[in-house]
This record gives structure tokens, sequence and C-alpha cells, in this order.
């Protein structure tokens, strides 16, 4: 009878602690639930975040493509206003070194004409 007594004290301990550690895993279940959905909110959050730029810049691209759309006829005329000028600019500047070329002969005979004129006298 004395072992009966003891083995179902035995048994009432175990299912005790059974029920405990049932109840513990109860007791930190909503603990886990609420990180795992904590962390759910931060990525999703981060997401959100990432879209937020993602669209804010297609905006300021949008923004910028007519004033680009804008300035491209102008720039394109600059070029061009360039093209026509580099040839003037090319003709001017072979206008200069003939005429340089020429001042320097003209001196040149000049030095040589006074070299003579001085070895008359």
């Amino acid at each position: 009878m004395q072992n009966a007594l003891w083995n179902a004290l035995a048994l009432s301990l175990v299912l005790n602690a059974l029920w405990n550690a049932h109840s513990s895993f109860w007791n930190v279940l909503p603990s886990f639930w609420n990180a795992v959905s904590s962390f759910w909110n931060a990525v999703s959050s981060f997401w959100n975040a990432v879209s937020s730029f993602r669209n804010a810049l297609s905006s300021f691209r949008n923004a910028l493509t007519p004033i680009l759309n804008a300035i491209s006829p102008f720039w394109n005329a600059l070029s061009s206003f360039q093209n026509a000028l580099t040839p003037i600019l090319n003709a001017l500047s072979s206008f200069w070194n003939a005429l340089s070329s020429f001042w320097n002969a003209f001196s040149s005979f000049w030095n040589a004409l006074s070299s003579f004129r001085n070895a008359l006298s």
C-alpha cells in the first residue's frame, strides 16, 4: 500500500511538472509570437522605406526629364553654333599666322636693308 502511495505521489509530481511545462510553453508562446511579429513589422517598414525612396527617385527623374528635354535643343543649338564657328576661327587663326609670317619676312627684309645701308656708309 505504501508503495502504491509513493507511486501515486511520483505520478502526481510528474503530471504536475508536465502541466507546469505545458503552462510555461503557452505563456512563452505569445512573447515569441510578438517577437516574430515585431521582426516582420520591421522588415515590412524597411521594405516600405525602400519603396518610398524608389518612388521618390522615379518622381525626381520624371520631374527632371522635361527640363532636360527643354535644355537639349538649346544645347544642340550651342553645339551647332560651335561647329559653325570653328572653321571661322580656324580661318582667322590661319590669317593671323600668315600676317605674322609676312611681318617676320618684312622685318627680316628691313633688317637686311638696314645692314646693307650700314655697310655702304
